[in-house]
C-alpha cells in the first residue's frame, strides 16, 4: 500500500531527487539528448503532465500556476534557448555549456520550489488582503488610567 503524500512533500521530494541527479551527472559526460530529457522529465513530474509537450506548451502549462514574474521570465528564456538548441541547431553542446545549463537548471529548481512552498503557506485571504495579524504592540494591554476624562453627551428630548 502506498502512502499518500501531501503536495508540499511531493514537491520537496522532486526537488531533492532532481538536485541529486544533477549533482551526480554534472561532472560526467552526457549527451545533449540526456540533458533535454532530464529537463523535460523534471517538468513532467513537477506539473504532473502525462504527455510529450513542446517547450511552448510547457510555458503555457507554467502559466496555470503562480510563479513570480522574474522567475517565469527566466524559465521562459531557458525554454526558448533549449528549444533553439534542440530543434534548430546542428551545434553540439560542449561539456562546459552543459555544466552551465545544469547549474542554472538546478538553481531554477531551487527557486521554483521554494517560491511555491512559500506561496502554499499563504492563505487565500492573505493573498487578497495582505497579512493582518496583530503585532506584539497591539496585543499588550495598556494600563488603565484613573485620570481619564469621560465625555458624556446630554441629549434633550
Amino acid at each position: 500500500m502506498e502512502k499518500e503524500v501531501s503536495e508540499l512533500e511531493r514537491r520537496s521530494n522532486i526537488k531533492k531527487v532532481y538536485s541529486e541527479k544533477i549533482s551526480s551527472i554534472i561532472d560526467k559526460e552526457i549527451s545533449d539528448k540526456e540533458l533535454y530529457s532530464l529537463i523535460r522529465k523534471f517538468f513532467a513530474d513537477f506539473l504532473k503532465l502525462e504527455y510529450e509537450f513542446t517547450y511552448e506548451e510547457l510555458s503555457q502549462e507554467l502559466n496555470k500556476i503562480f510563479i513570480k514574474q522574474a522567475l517565469k521570465k527566466r524559465i521562459d528564456k531557458m525554454l526558448e534557448d533549449l528549444s533553439l538548441l534542440e530543434y534548430n541547431s546542428d551545434h553540439e553542446l560542449s561539456n562546459e555549456e552543459k555544466k552551465r545549463i545544469l547549474n542554472d537548471f538546478k538553481d531554477l529548481i531551487s527557486q521554483l520550489i521554494i517560491d511555491l512552498e512559500k506561496e502554499s503557506k499563504v492563505s487565500f485571504f492573505e493573498k487578497i488582503f495582505g497579512k493582518r495579524g496583530k503585532n506584539k504592540e497591539n496585543t499588550q494591554k495598556k494600563p488603565y488610567r484613573k485620570n481619564r476624562r469621560r465625555c458624556v453627551a446630554k441629549i434633550k428630548y
